[in-house]
């Protein structure tokens, strides 16, 4: 990003990233299965089933997922109005916020959605472990996010960081029923 003029504390930047390499991988396989003669078409029985599961596991109403929205919501109105202050502390914890606070909320999802496909019977103890990992990886991002947003609240008076510390709060608290939920399952396994 650097050598192409861009910054690379902004999420914008980081998401064009990802948005390449999602539409190179889609390339890749359209042409795999072009190559190989593989048809990925569905039915439109198929295609109804899958939207039935796919809706039985998605994670978007769960209490959890909509305070991780509203926190990453809140987080990308703070970047978009908050340039990061030419302070080494303040703008270390903002490239901290700009990878780990972004990074929370899609763990969140996949856990629960991850979750949600072993309750359902939808996919086997893969999506449990999977589900218990990513609720790991999303505790860790909700700290380093937490001991930041911290930080950041020395350097800012801004009423939005104790807003987003507190979403952390109950991100964390949610995290933790979770993870004590899919330890009940695995003992159960």
């Amino acid at each position: 990003m650097i050598a192409e003029g861009k910054d690379p504390d902004d999420p914008k930047n980081a998401f064009e990233i990802v948005g390449k390499s999602l539409m190179e991988t889609h390339e890749l396989v359209a042409n795999y299965c072009l190559e190989n003669n593989i048809d990925i078409t569905m039915t439109p029985e198929d295609e109804k089933e899958y939207e039935e599961k796919e809706e039985a596991v998605d994670p978007k109403n769960e209490p959890l997922a909509k305070i991780s929205e509203k926190f990453r919501d809140e987080l990308f109105d703070y970047f978009k109005t908050t340039p990061s202050l030419d302070v080494n502390e303040y703008h270390d914890a903002y490239r901290v916020m700009s990878w780990q606070g972004t990074l929370l909320g899609s763990k969140v999802l996949r856990a629960l959605r991850s979750k949600n496909e072993y309750f359902y019977d939808i996919l086997d103890e893969f999506s449990l472990e999977d589900s218990e990992k990513s609720a790991m990886v999303a505790y860790r991002s909700a700290l380093k996010s937490k001991e930041a947003l911290e930080l950041m609240d020395c350097y800012v008076v801004d009423p939005r960081l104790q807003e987003m510390n507190e979403l952390l709060d109950q991100i964390i608290n949610g995290i933790n029923v979770l993870l004590k939920t899919l330890s009940e399952k695995q003992t159960k396994v």
